[in-house]
């Protein structure tokens, strides 16, 4: 999660094999998420974060997957929700 300043943001993420994080904070701020590659369907990875501030600061959301940004949304509204979803399947 980051912005063009500290953005106080709170939310989620997870897979759905090891379950969701409720996390809060301040931009920016980085999660690392361990998928699970066992299966013929690997984990997708969403996180769901949420503006916590009545502005029109930006909220941008990233899934980064070996260095490469694979998902990315972003919000200005006043407590906007921002929601990604990754699935490694699809590369």
């Amino acid at each position: 999660a980051s912005g063009g300043m500290e953005v106080p943001f709170s939310g989620s993420y997870g897979t759905l094999s090891r379950g969701w994080t409720i996390v809060e904070g301040t931009t920016p701020a980085k999660y690392q998420v361990e998928i699970n590659n066992d299966h013929a369907q690997p984990d997708n990875v969403t996180a769901d974060m949420q503006k916590q501030a009545e502005d029109n600061t930006t909220l941008t959301v990233q899934i980064v997957s070996e260095g490469k940004i694979k998902q990315e949304q972003s919000t200005k509204e006043p407590f906007g929700l921002v929601s990604v979803n990754y699935n490694p399947s699809e590369g």
